[in-house]
């Protein structure tokens, strides 16, 4: 037990009191906080009990000391403050210059004063839930709690299931990746993984998200650009739950920007910000800094960058709509100086973006990091090296959500085994993240002497109630002897996953929409196939 002393001198002291014990009993910790609350009374000070069993919180990262932290958070003030940002919609200018910042109209640039930031940042909920049609599936984010998994996403080729070679993706292969995701239980929240090439470009995003929300039960995030497709795009989202108000209450759809590296917010995503946050849709600001590219090469000054993107835009989802839901977003990484090209798969990406995580719960909003990622072209050894360096060190940095499920070639292509070989990554790193816990009944006293020197603990309640909590089981590897994997048809782990995958497409049903509902969403679809068109025209 470790306490801090009793002051006379000063009335105001709170004794802070620590226990420790062996066991995980609420009846000895109301025990001992009774106890320690009598004595406060008779003392006349405040006290504070933290009686704490010997349990693990679970491995946990960070990345930056405080002190670094706050110099990270100091040079992206000062880059505000002096560099600004670029931010090519009036609307947008017009909001900052009326909150106080400085903004010059011919260069488009805005200098954000501390005093203003800060206040805006602050107005962002800390706390950001996820709904989903199916209110199993809801997620809910918060600095330092769980962390959850979503697909990559915007591919423009996929492997086709069938026949393993590359093609252009299609509307087909959107509705079967939602169907893949609903039954994966380590993939929580869905965006359409793959490009719907067979529909026309400027209906393209209403269509791929009405065919996610009739090929998934989970909550469905996606983008789309031009006030009308947005007006569309929230009646969507409303069909689906009754109603715009009911949308408001429990937000089945999410939208996202991305700021174009370094430091500028295009004319088309600030619209998209300005009309999404006007309805108070959550709102993902995702940065895609190029370290040595659109970015400084060192990680702290590539976070600098980072941090005055994704802050500028979250300040102005604030201005426009106080208290909407937003994440802190990042997929930045370094440029290979070698091929001039974005390595999504590089040891230094998980540090950026476990740094982005530790910036983000710094100013208590949830983040959405990139991670589980690989330039690896096919499914193989290389992919998955690169996947799990890049996912386990932003999950023991405590991201919220993390998006890289599916993906290879950098983000280009996509596959349906790579989904499910990445599921079962992120289960095995669950487990890791969960840690050790260490109490009475995990040290196993009772047992251990139970069987003594030289017996077994198969036949031992203890492990039968251990089995499910203590070990992780997987779904694709394979533990087995030699022998039985070679009676098996000698398949490797890519096979396995292929089989798996056509499985749950041949029988995974999806919780359907209602009649009603499908239609209308469809006939909003439909309408706005040939209203956009003579728009575009």
């Amino acid at each position: 037990m470790e306490y801090i002393p009793y002051n006379k001198s000063n009335q105001n002291v709170k004794l802070i009191i620590k226990a420790w014990w062996l066991v995980d009993c609420k009846a000895l910790f109301q025990c001992g906080r009774n106890l320690f609350s009598l004595l406060a009374r008779i003392l006349g000070i405040e006290v504070e009990v933290m009686i704490e069993a010997l349990r693990s919180r679970g491995l946990r990262l960070n990345l930056f000391s405080k002190d670094e932290l706050y110099e990270i958070h100091l040079a992206t003030l000062d880059v505000l403050e002096r560099v600004g940002v670029g931010i090519y919609n009036d609307q947008g200018l017009k909001l900052m210059d009326e909150a106080g910042a400085i903004v010059d109209y011919a260069k488009k640039v805005v200098k954000i004063p501390q005093h203003l930031l800060k206040a805006l940042i602050a107005k962002a909920p800390e706390v950001v839930t996820l709904y989903a049609r199916n209110s199993k599936h809801t997620v809910k984010l918060k600095p330092g709690g769980k962390t959850y998994f979503n697909n990559s996403s915007y591919g423009i080729k996929v492997y086709d299931l069938h026949t393993g070679m590359q093609r252009d993706s299609t509307s087909g292969d959107v509705a079967n990746f939602a169907r893949l995701t609903n039954a994966l239980e380590n993939i929580h929240v869905y965006l359409p993984t793959v490009t719907a090439h067979d529909i026309p470009e400027y209906v393209r995003s209403l269509h791929e998200l009405a065919i996610a929300l009739d090929n998934t039960e989970k909550h469905v995030s996606h983008a789309a650009s031009g006030a009308d497709a947005i007006k569309r795009y929230l009646q969507i989202g409303a069909t689906i739950v009754g109603g715009e108000e009911e949308l408001r209450k429990k937000p089945v759809i999410s939208a996202s920007t991305c700021p174009i590296s370094p430091l500028q917010h295009s004319k088309e995503d600030t619209e998209t910000l300005i009309e999404f946050a006007k309805f108070g849709l959550p709102f993902f600001i995702l940065s895609m800094a190029m370290g040595g590219g659109t970015a400084p090469l060192t990680i702290a000054g590539e976070l600098v960058v980072i941090n005055a993107e994704v802050l500028s835009g979250i300040a102005l989802v604030q201005l426009v709509n106080p208290g909407t839901p937003v994440l802190y977003g990042s997929v930045s990484s370094t440029m290979d100086m070698k091929t001039g090209k974005l390595a999504l798969g590089a040891p230094e990406r998980s540090l950026i973006n476990s740094g982005c995580a530790q910036l983000a719960r710094y100013y208590k909003i949830p983040s959405w990091i990139g991670a589980c990622s690989t330039d690896a072209k096919v499914l193989g050894s290389q992919a998955m090296f690169e996947k799990v360096m890049t996912a386990i060190i932003p999950m023991l940095a405590g991201a919220n959500l993390i998006y890289g499920p599916a993906l290879l070639d950098s983000g280009k292509t996509y596959s349906f085994e790579q989904l499910v070989l990445d599921n079962e990554v992120i289960g095995a790193l669950y487990r890791i993240l969960k840690g050790v816990n260490v109490n009475a009944d995990s040290l196993a006293l009772e047992v251990i002497e139970k069987v003594g020197i030289g017996g077994h603990y198969l036949a031992q309640k203890h492990t039968s109630d251990h089995v499910l909590s203590d070990q992780w089981r997987p779904n694709l590897l394979d533990r087995g002897s030699m022998g039985d994997w070679i009676k098996k048809g000698r398949k490797d782990i890519n096979e396995v996953a292929r089989e798996r995958a056509k499985k749950i497409l041949a029988s995974h049903e999806v919780e359907p929409l209602e009649k009603d509902v499908r239609k209308e969403m469809w006939e909003i679809v439909e309408k706005a196939k040939g209203d956009l068109k003579k728009i575009k025209q």
